[in-house]
C-alpha cells in the first residue's frame, strides 16, 4: 500500500483512514461488495495501532460504507450511493474499476463522444428514485430534454 495516515496533521488518524477508504469507495476504487482487510492486517499496513483501524471501521460503519458480517469481515456496503453528496460517485473510474473491466473499450468511446458539444446526456435530465421510473419522472425528464434540444436550435 502507497497511503499512509500523515501523523504530522491536526486530524486523527482514524479519520484520515476512514477519509481515504471513503474517497476510494467513492472513486469506485473499492467497489460495492469488496472485502476490506481486516483490521490487524489493514493495521500493520498502514503502521498503525489495531485500535485506530477499529474505530475508523466504526466510523465508516456508522455513515453506511460498510458492513461487518459476522464469519465474512469487514466489506463495502451494497448500497453506497445514497445519502450524503460525499458519496457522489465519479462513475468513470467506478466503471473502468474491476466489475465493468470488459466493458473498458466501450465506456471510453461513450466518453470520448459525450465530450462533443453536440450531445446531450439523457441521464443528466431524468433522475429516477427507483428501479421502476414513475410515468411523472419520465414526462419530466422528457420536457427538459425536449427544453434542451429547442435551446440547440436556437
Amino acid at each position: 500500500m502507497t497511503w499512509e495516515p500523515n501523523r504530522a496533521s491536526k486530524k486523527p488518524l482514524y479519520k484520515q483512514i476512514a477519509e481515504y477508504v471513503e474517497n476510494n469507495i467513492a472513486d469506485g476504487a473499492f467497489p460495492s461488495e469488496k472485502s476490506l482487510p481486516s483490521g490487524r492486517v489493514f493495521a500493520k499496513e498502514l503502521k498503525v495501532n489495531r485500535s485506530t483501524v477499529v474505530a475508523a471501521y466504526d466510523e465508516l460503519q456508522a455513515g453506511g460504507f460498510i458492513q461487518s458480517i459476522q464469519g465474512s469481515g469487514t466489506m463495502i456496503s451494497k448500497d453506497i450511493w445514497r445519502g450524503t453528496k460525499k458519496r457522489i460517485p465519479s462513475w468513470h473510474r467506478y466503471i473502468e474499476s474491476g466489475p465493468f473491466l470488459p466493458n473498458l473499450p466501450v465506456t471510453q468511446r461513450l466518453r470520448r463522444e459525450m465530450e462533443e458539444k453536440n450531445l446531450i446526456n439523457l441521464a443528466s435530465y431524468v433522475r429516477f428514485t427507483y428501479a421502476r421510473a414513475r410515468v411523472e419522472e419520465i414526462r419530466e425528464g422528457v420536457r427538459r430534454f425536449a427544453e434542451a434540444l429547442t435551446s440547440l436550435k436556437k
